[in-house]
């Protein structure tokens, strides 16, 4: 299939695919279900992560946005190299030389992450009683 041929949809993403790959970052796009997604493979997975590592796109008011599967903005499709810096970040996938630290962090899914920032949030910025 031709790129030309594909939906702007999966356009999208195969560039957001080519982006992530630049950052060593392997993904696959899926064309098959409900509709396309891009499958971000994180070294040591846990089981249930596969859900966690996608990304679709979607237009929201008549611009391309990349979302998580529980329907969070990414990053808007015209920033790849920005979208692909999130993606990374929240996955984790940044090469072991450009650690902060010497220990391996893992996160067994990018659901705990979330759920350890919007702790971190609530932590530092409490809502007034």
């Amino acid at each position: 299939m031709r790129k030309h041929d594909m939906d702007p949809d999966e356009q999208h993403l195969l560039a957001l695919h080519q982006e992530l790959a630049q950052h060593c970052v392997r993904s696959v796009l899926y064309t098959h279900g409900i509709r396309p997604r891009l499958r971000i493979y994180c070294p040591d997975e846990r089981p249930g992560c596969s859900f966690d590592n996608n990304v679709i796109a979607a237009a929201l008011a008549g611009q391309w946005i990349f979302w998580w599967p529980w329907a969070e903005p990414i990053g808007p499709a015209t920033e790849l190299a920005r979208t692909a810096a999130t993606i990374i970040d929240e996955l984790d996938l940044r090469d072991e030389g450009h650690r902060e630290s010497d220990a391996p962090v893992t996160v067994p899914s990018l659901a705990v992450q979330r759920q350890r920032r919007q702790a971190q949030a609530g932590a530092l910025h409490p809502q007034a009683r």
